[in-house]
């Protein structure tokens, strides 16, 4: 009955199905992940970024000079929208710097230099935390690796249910997700949600091509997603919940059954890019409308991203931050067999990355361009050496060619138009931020744009089209926080 619901779902006329671009992976799904660098002595410096956002200010911890050991915090928040920033390894401080993101530029960062003796991934109490498949990641799992005991395992959320602010202790931890284009605490967002919403979603699609996390996320750490999905569910006072993942990858029909016990439903789901971005999910499975950076809040929904969902289970699980990320590490600059997603520290730079992936002869080709994220929302970086790896890190692409592509005057053509599955008129967005003297920007236009990069890629002209619309929302949400108390 579910499938054949499914079915006529995905092939209905009356809801439209953006279909752009093929998702393919290239066989990345299907390979373990790995961590990465496998020693200290592959990368001896990290800096890691002291908060994600310049509006989030964190003030140092530590001093030059010092020594600190795996999870020692290494900022104290500055205001209450802060969250703390982690060391991932033992390491000695050699001062401080500013670094880039992909969301933002000069953010303060403390130096780390690894010492000789430091363990990455660190040691952690069993079950470990860099072990992500279902049998450590949830207490009392069998032997063989099939799925914990549900008995067992509703004692342990049972325990995490005594929290008495789930959100302060997220906040505490440094957990972090992504929210209307940028990082945003994962507490924070949570109590913004409490008392509105009556559907939790999490998303484990990624329909852009090469992105893969998602996927191994599935297979390798649905222990902790169930866990940070059960938290959640108890924060929120719903009993049931939604996980989306793409309907060719689906999960075997034992670990459907285990899901349901705890009141998650499974929900295979057929799309290309960008067919997962919450704002179509919502439309297009649960008709609601998406607004308040595409998160669905405003219509009692909540879709969160099942990297932070499973980032938020390993923390409450151990009580401890998680100063990693799974990256998809992608490009024709590495052989195909070398394409896969690997476990980061946060604080690696990009730049230490491509030495990490040289010295073991992962990269045949040096790579000209370096994109952090997807091939068509990805942002392309200029100094690999002060870029690093947050939570938000989704895919690091190595290219080793430069586009040459002649930018012309718009010939009219419609396509970014006809292209946009949310049905914004980008050039008029261009022309508004390029008018002399400047024009009002067209705000409901701009504010809908999900940042998908179709009009870019479909552009006979090469316009900047999706960069247009990204500056275009930044200004406009700049100018809401301004106005706000």
């Amino acid at each position: 009955m579910l499938n054949s619901w499914l079915r006529r779902l995905t092939h209905s006329r009356q809801i439209p199905v953006p279909i752009h671009v093929p998702a393919r992976k290239s066989g990345i799904a299907a390979r373990r992940s790995e961590p990465l660098p496998a020693s200290a002595a592959d990368c001896p410096e990290l800096l890691v970024p002291l908060t994600s956002r310049p509006d989030m200010p964190v003030l140092p911890a530590v001093k030059r000079g010092g020594r600190v050991g795996p999870l020692t915090a290494l900022g104290q928040p500055g205001n209450n929208h802060a969250i703390g920033a982690f060391s991932p390894a033992e390491a000695e401080v050699t001062g401080l710097t500013t670094v880039d993101t992909e969301y933002a530029c000069d953010l303060p960062a403390v130096r780390l230099r690894l010492s000789a003796q430091a363990v990455w991934p660190p040691p952690m109490p069993a079950p470990a935390l860099y072990e992500m498949s279902i049998k450590p990641a949830i207490p009392g799992a069998g032997a063989t690796g099939e799925p914990a005991d549900p008995q067992h395992v509703r004692g342990v959320l049972a325990e995490m249910a005594q929290l008495e602010d789930l959100p302060a202790t997220l906040d505490e931890l440094g957990v972090l997700t992504t929210h209307a284009d940028g990082p945003e605490p994962l507490g924070r967002l949570l109590r913004h949600a409490s008392g509105r919403t009556n559907l939790l979603v999490i998303n484990a699609i990624q329909s852009e091509p090469r992105l893969a996390s998602h996927r191994r996320l599935t297979i390798e750490g649905l222990g902790a997603v169930v866990t940070g999905v059960r938290a959640m569910m108890t924060c929120l006072g719903l009993r049931r919940a939604t996980l989306l993942v793409g309907a060719s990858h689906g999960l075997p029909l034992g670990t459907l059954r285990w899901l349901r016990r705890f009141g998650i439903r499974t929900l295979p789901v057929r799309t290309s890019f960008p067919g997962s971005d919450n704002s179509i999910v919502l439309r297009r499975l649960f008709h609601r409308p998406a607004t308040d950076g595409g998160d669905g809040t405003s219509s009692g929904c909540l879709v969160l991203p099942a990297d932070s969902v499973w980032r938020a289970g390993l923390a409450l699980l151990h009580r401890r931050p998680v100063p990693f990320q799974l990256v998809t590490v992608a490009g024709d600059c590495l052989p195909p067999a070398s394409q896969r997603v690997y476990l980061l520290p946060i604080g690696l730079t990009i730049h230490g990355l491509i030495q990490c992936l040289r010295e073991r002869n992962l990269l045949p080709r040096e790579p000209k361009v370096v994109l952090l994220g997807g091939p068509l929302t990805g942002t392309a970086i200029g100094d690999p050496s002060r870029t690093v790896v947050t939570q938000t890190t989704q895919a690091v692409l190595l290219m080793s060619r430069k586009p040459l592509l002649r930018t012309t005057g718009c010939i009219r053509c419609g396509w970014c138009i006809s292209g946009c599955p949310v049905g914004v008129d980008p050039i008029a967005i261009l022309d508004a931020l390029e008018a002399d003297p400047p024009q009002a920007l067209p705000r409901p236009a701009a504010l809908r744009c999900i940042g998908c990069g179709v009009c870019s890629a479909v552009c006979p002209s090469h316009l900047p089209l999706a960069q247009a619309a990204r500056t275009a929302r930044m200004r406009l949400a700049h100018r809401t926080d301004t106005r706000s108390p």
